[in-house]
């Protein structure tokens, strides 16, 4: 709090100034027609063949951990018994894409155009990051007990309920991370259903538990932003830490936005800024953005009504 928060965004601001007037000046930047913008060629053939398996790797981790299971209790009231559906898993050609960026992008950032294996620690925590806590949290210690986990273990370790944490565990099972059995040595004859359950590490996931996977983690631990995972809003309906959701309604005195408005009315105004660029009727001034076609954007995205969009732009051009 006792911080200068403009003297911070300033050092940023030089910072990047500085990383882009030496990135232009690049002999080997190459000019993109479309876009009319310089950049940089990444020489694929230089990318270093053990950073690609590993983007394959989390790219097959990613996608099961970003597919929603959802589960329901079948039988008594004690989480004794949990049935479950799950979504189609998305594309792994699609997460490789993604992940192989990201890395290069890091990669550009220390002056490289091709991939090495100092560009996968911030892949991996990458895709740490993107399921929701409570799987993260519950796929952590089942790395941490060398891919095998009782559901008493999760009770005691992450302080939830049991049938919360059978729960998990069938999740877990459903995005096929793990297989499920009755085998806790710990539980007894008369032990119920529950406590007998383990889970244990699918083969394909072994790699999990390898020194260098633990080394790339860099001892990153996930936090929890679940608010801000919209595709996965309703794998969490009845859990009780989940605020409800309500309708937009905006005030005259209301002046905050929401994220999902504020990343739309960026990329909208980047979309104009970039028009305007490179539209030949701006030889005057590239830097103008229409206000009133900004705002008619807006209205049509469904996010905002005509006054707050009307709001938003006088808080951009004061």
């Amino acid at each position: 709090m006792k911080e200068d928060f403009n003297k911070k965004k300033a050092n940023i601001e030089a910072a990047v100034y500085e990383y882009l007037v030496w990135f232009e000046i690049c002999p080997d930047l190459i000019h993109h027609e479309e876009s009319g913008l310089r950049k940089m060629k990444m020489d694929i053939e230089e990318d270093n063949e053990e950073a690609q398996k590993w983007i394959i790797k989390l790219a097959t981790l990613l996608k099961h951990l970003r597919s929603i299971a959802k589960t329901w209790e079948t039988e008594g009231s004690q989480g004794s018994n949990y049935n479950y559906s799950v979504t189609q898993p998305e594309s792994p050609e699609r997460a490789i894409e993604i992940l192989r960026n990201l890395a290069r992008g890091r990669a550009l950032l220390t002056g490289r155009n091709h991939i090495t294996m100092e560009d996968i620690p911030i892949v991996a925590k990458t895709v740490l990051s993107t399921g929701n806590i409570d799987k993260v949290g519950v796929f952590r210690l089942l790395i941490s007990n060398d891919g095998r986990l009782s559901a008493s273990q999760i009770v005691k370790a992450l302080n939830v309920a049991r049938p919360t944490a059978l729960r998990n565990m069938i999740e877990l099972t459903a995005i096929g991370l793990v297989n499920i059995h009755d085998e806790d040595s710990e539980a007894t004859a008369t032990s119920p259903p529950f406590a007998r359950k383990i889970i244990m590490l699918k083969n394909e996931f072994r790699w999990l538990l390898e020194k260098e996977f633990e080394k790339l983690r860099e001892g990153f631990e996930p936090v929890d932003n679940r608010a801000f995972m919209g595709d996965n809003e309703n794998e969490h309906e009845n859990d009780p830490r989940k605020e409800e959701s309500t309708p937009y309604t905006p005030t005259e005195q209301q002046n905050i936005f929401s994220l999902k408005q504020t990343l739309t009315f960026t990329r909208m105004f980047g979309e104009l800024e970039n028009d305007a660029a490179y539209s030949p009727g701006m030889s005057e001034d590239k830097t103008t953005v229409s206000g009133q076609q900004l705002q008619e954007m807006l209205v049509r995205t469904g996010q905002f009504t005509q006054s707050d969009a009307a709001k938003l732009n006088s808080y951009t051009l004061n």
